[in-house]
């Protein structure tokens, strides 16, 4: 029987919910303060239902507390919130849970948002290591790799922190799913994804070990990188000054320049994937290249399919047309914009007046923002792709260039 914990301070909700809950055969305990959850660090349950806004703080940091203190073995989380905005979202996602639902409570998709939540996390337990269905190679997973604890699980694969005992180094082993390892879709995904970061070299930019195919289950062996998301690190300690804006926004360009000389576009660059080396802005790496795509190659891609993740956009990812680097030069300066507010460009906005916004009205920066920033921030989230930089590397002299404006391309 699975066990679900509700964390909710109305009573009336708290109680309702469990009622229905119990009904469908589900062992239910819940929980109406932060303190009182505490017990659920040395006892997690298998689904966790969150309220956001509580009485003694807020739901969100206790998800992501609980995503610190167990890692792989932190359960699915399921929000619950008022409000419903954007930026409540954005961080719940951020923080480790898996779904969101807005109040007042359709009891019917929170049925089926818990049962869909439940076999996620059972296919999941199913691929991990002396869980069910073990890697190919025993004790060392495809031959090389010995597994120090699970990273982090999804409906469509695993990532552990694993030893590589031919390199003597940590690598983060990611691992698709047996089950969508047999789907074509998810296959080109995982293996282009492998392949554009094999063509890559910059210090910026997730470092490819090994990748390949053993007993049906497709693996890519990444360098493991020590330190918070940029998402995380703003969540956290609050928006950058101008100086780490500066650094953060110059070695994430160069991650760029690196990818566009292999005629790449990552298409996804968004807070959540760059990562703070040891926490300094200044040694960004970009990761997850699974949407990474051949500059005009329509070859994986339906047409009119949306791509990305909707906050962090380029309008003509939004129309679906013929994507090249200005692209990612939209996306990232969205993502330094969110560095320096601690917010999206449209916080309040979400669905089609977000996607309508993105592509129609100026992005607009914080008055306090320094002169060379802001110039190159305002041209990089230019809406129309012919009036930013025509080159990431013309952003680059962009940015080193005195406070008058100068043509760049």
């Amino acid at each position: 029987m699975s066990r679900i914990a509700i964390l909710e301070d109305s009573s009336s909700l708290r109680m309702l919910l469990s009622e229905i809950l119990k009904k469908r055969g589900y062992a239910v305990t819940t929980y109406e303060s932060l303190k009182d959850a505490e017990l659920l660090f040395g006892d997690p349950p298998d689904l966790l239902i969150s309220d956001i806004r509580l009485t003694d703080g807020n739901g969100i940091d206790f998800v992501e507390r609980m995503q610190e203190a167990l890692g792989g073995e932190a359960p699915p989380v399921l929000l619950l919130s008022a409000l419903g905005s954007e930026e409540d979202m954005l961080r719940g996602f951020d923080a480790g849970a898996d779904e969101y639902l807005t109040k007042p409570v359709s009891m019917g998709e929170l049925l089926a948002k818990c049962s869909l939540l439940l076999a996620r996390k059972k296919k999941a337990a199913a691929a991990q290591p002396g869980a069910g269905t073990k890697l190919p190679g025993g004790n060392l997973a495809f031959g090389r790799y010995r597994i120090e604890r699970p990273l982090g699980t999804g409906s469509f694969g695993a990532v552990y922190v694993a030893h590589d005992i031919e390199t003597d180094t940590p690598v983060a082993l990611k691992v698709l799913h047996a089950l969508r390892g047999s789907e074509l879709q998810h296959r080109q995904r995982f293996l282009r994804e492998s392949y554009t970061l094999s063509l890559v070299k910059s210090r910026h930019v997730v470092r490819l070990i090994d990748f390949g195919e053993q007993e049906g289950r497709l693996y890519a062996a990444l360098e493991f990188v020590q330190g918070p998301t940029l998402s995380k690190t703003i969540s956290r300690f609050g928006p950058m000054g101008d100086d780490e804006l500066l650094a953060l926004l110059t070695a994430t360009a160069e991650a760029l320049e690196a990818i566009g000389k292999q005629g790449l576009v990552h298409r996804d660059i968004k807070p959540d994937n760059v990562i703070l080396r040891d926490g300094n802005p200044a040694d960004p790496v970009l990761i997850d290249f699974g949407l990474a795509k051949s500059s005009g190659d329509r070859m994986l891609t339906e047409v009119g399919t949306l791509l990305g993740t909707p906050a962090f956009m380029s309008p003509e990812q939004i129309s679906a047309r013929d994507l090249d680097s200005r692209t990612d030069q939209f996306s990232l300066g969205l993502t330094v914009r969110f560095a320096a507010t601690g917010e999206t460009a449209f916080p309040k906005l979400g669905g089609v007046q977000l996607l309508a916004a993105l592509s129609t009205r100026p992005v607009e920066f914080p008055a306090n923002l320094g002169p060379v920033l802001r110039r190159c921030l305002t041209r990089m989230t230019r809406i129309q792709p012919e009036r930013r930089y025509s080159s990431v590397r013309a952003l680059l002299r962009d940015l080193s260039s005195p406070i008058d404006p100068v043509a760049c391309g």
